[in-house]
């Protein structure tokens, strides 16, 4: 097992010990706010949140659309979601909700915005 893979491996124990999965109830929420953090270059948890609390996680390799279909396709279509906008979770909120409306996360358009507009832009 090389370095990346015993880090992986502390990293999902730490999880599953300390943050264990949310039981899915079938609730229908209002709101769903769905997200990824980024962990360096070993893997990335999505999380899938009503206003009040998580109500799914996973790990992924990528931020990717087949990795956000799996994060959604356990939970009840909500009235609306809200994302970062990344390509991923827009192409499967498309393939998977179409008909559910979808808002891009205020804070992650102002530091799009913010971070296009420097004197420095990327």
């Amino acid at each position: 097992m090389d370095t990346a893979d015993a880090h992986l491996e502390d990293t999902l124990y730490f999880f599953w010990t300390y943050w264990p999965r949310p039981i899915i109830t079938g609730e229908i929420y209002r709101v769903i706010f769905i997200d990824g953090i980024h962990l360096g270059r070993i893997c990335t948890i999505l999380i899938a949140k009503s206003e009040t609390h998580v109500l799914h996680w996973l790990f992924a390799k990528r931020e990717n659309a087949e990795a956000y279909k799996k994060l959604l396709s356990p939970l009840p279509k909500p009235e609306m979601v809200v994302t970062d906008g990344s390509k991923g979770s827009l192409k499967a909120l498309k393939e998977e909700w179409r008909e559910v409306p979808v808002q891009r996360c205020l804070f992650h358009v102002m530091a799009q915005v913010r971070r296009n507009t420097t004197q420095r832009p990327k």
